[in-house]
């Protein structure tokens, strides 16, 4: 008599096969392309000798303070903030990115971007100290251990954990608001006029009926602090979250 599937596999799944991991890898290389392409142009009015934040002066800040060290601030640039070194990282980071979505030594790729993009989240500070930039590293870094020839459970895992982390921090950050706006439903009345860059479809999402808003606040908070729970469950539980959270960032 065929024994049925362990526990494990109920409930973890059988992990993510190798077509997965080339589509993530490659999906996951145009997003630092992006992300590369977009900090090379803004690079010079935000951390050049002559922007707004100057890499150099930070640096000579930091390395003037006894208390202060190189991994209170790690940078591949600690020994030269030039603008040339920083323009050549940019330029390395587009390189590897390409070589990445190519399906060049992907993984590799990853070690060595991990540490060039958090060389310039630390240099750049309030620029880019987002959610999504730790998230791009964090995801790089897992990419590293993502197997491409064999099925792995424990890597896919780690990503249900990170995912996880996302948004049940968005969530506790939003309950926990001193304002208690989302409370009492008042948050997304005003939402669409101060979330970074609003697009055009912001104005009319605003205009929309003010208790519709109240029911907005209440979803956003109970999905993100429900809907994540559902990562670590049965297959059908994954795929009602994997639905429900693919609508939430699409609306």
């Amino acid at each position: 008599m065929a024994e049925g599937p362990s526990l494990w596999r109920r409930l973890w799944g059988e992990g993510s096969g190798p077509s997965v991991a080339r589509v993530y890898h490659r999906l996951l290389a145009l997003v630092f392309l992006a992300a590369f392409w977009s900090l090379g142009v803004q690079l010079d009015v935000l951390i050049g000798s002559r922007g707004l934040l100057p890499a150099a002066e930070f640096l000579e800040m930091v390395r003037g303070r006894p208390d202060l060290g190189f991994w209170d601030a790690p940078t591949l640039f600690w020994d030269d903030p030039s603008d040339a070194m920083l323009r050549l990282g940019i330029h390395a980071g587009v390189l590897m990115s390409l070589l990445a979505l190519l399906g060049v030594l992907p993984r590799l790729m990853w070690a060595l971007l991990v540490p060039l993009y958090l060389s310039y989240v630390v240099l750049c500070g309030t620029f880019l100290s987002f959610q999504w930039d730790n998230l791009l590293l964090e995801s790089a870094f897992l990419a590293v251990f993502l197997p491409r020839r064999y099925r792995s459970v424990l890597v896919p895992l780690l990503f249900r954990v990170l995912l996880f982390k996302l948004y049940w921090e968005s969530g506790l950050a939003k309950w926990q608001s001193h304002l208690r706006d989302w409370h009492d439903g008042s948050a997304m009345t005003v939402y669409y006029e101060t979330a970074p860059l609003p697009t055009w479809l912001a104005w009319h999402a605003h205009h929309l009926p003010e208790a519709w808003h109240h029911i907005e606040s209440w979803f956003a908070v109970g999905f993100e602090l429900v809907v994540p729970w559902l990562f670590f469950g049965p297959r059908p539980g994954r795929l009602f979250a994997f639905v429900v959270i693919t609508g939430f960032q699409l609306v």
